[in-house]
Order: C-alpha cells, then structure tokens, then sequence
C-alpha cells in the first residue's frame, strides 16, 4: 500500500467486510500520523482515517479527516472535529463560519456530523477497482484526490 488511491481503494473495499484489521494501514502520510478505524469488536457504520499533528489525538482534536458512511455511499474529505473530547482550539472562523457542516451535507449521519465538508466522493466499485465520483458525477483522478487531500493537510499545518 503505497499511494493515496491505494490507501482509499482498501478503506472502502475493506469497510464492506466484516475485517476490522488496520495494521497494513501506513502510520504517516505527509509528515502526520495517521490513524485508521474501521469499528471496535463490531465494524463502525462510519469508517475512517485520521490525520494528525504531533499534539492532536482521534478523541481529542481536530484534523483532516477521511469518513465513509457506509450506508449512504459517501465518502467525505472533512475538516474533522473530534466527538469525544474538545480540543482547546479548532479549526479557524473561516472554516467553523463558512463551510457546510456533514449534518447539513447528509440527513441525519450517524456520526461526526459537526465537523465540516471540504470534498465529498461517490466510491464505485467494479471487480475490487474503486472510482471516485464528485457530487456532479464526474470521474475523480487519482492525482486530484491527493491534490485535495494535500490541500487540506497544508491549511491544517498552517
């Protein structure tokens, strides 16, 4: 597992599946540590991967964020917001004043819905292949994948 399409293809494909294994996951991407879930003891109706600073933590921060909510078939590049502990600081004005929360993106999520919409993607899988769709039902490339998620990781350093 090497590229970000890699990573993303094995997400989705692997959050169909009862698996909830993240170790072949890699643990940095763009100098953050990243973090994987797929559920605990039983499989989570939201998959994720996290991206996180040296002081942020899955439970405690906020990050960019992969979540696939799997009954709606969406995956959403977010501006993560931790639900279990708040973090001492968030995401700046612009983003908490400007960007559409997943609870107004999607009816009722079951999960994460403060944090905020920066992409969102369609998966389509065909014999183990995963294409990526934008909300106008345009093929996503691989480049333009990591070009977002580049995007949201050089704002979160900043």
């Amino acid at each position: 597992m090497k590229n970000l399409a890699e990573i993303l293809n094995s997400l989705i494909i692997q959050s169909k599946t009862d698996n909830l294994k993240w170790s072949a996951y890699p643990k940095e991407f763009l100098d953050l540590r990243m973090k994987v879930s797929f559920g605990q003891g039983v499989p989570a109706r939201v998959t994720w991967i996290s991206f996180l600073a040296p002081e942020m933590r899955t439970s405690e921060g906020f990050y960019p964020v992969y979540l696939f909510y799997k009954k709606e078939n969406k995956l959403i590049l977010a501006y993560g917001i931790s639900e279990t502990a708040e973090a001492k600081s968030s995401w700046p004005d612009e983003i908490l004043n400007n960007k559409t929360k997943i609870n107004e993106y999607l009816d009722n999520p079951p999960r994460y819905g403060d944090s905020f919409v920066f992409k969102s993607y369609t998966p389509s899988i065909k014999d183990n292949d995963v294409k990526y769709l934008n909300d106008d039902e345009q093929l996503i490339s691989d480049d333009m994948l990591k070009n977002n998620l580049t995007e949201i990781i050089n704002y979160y350093k900043k």
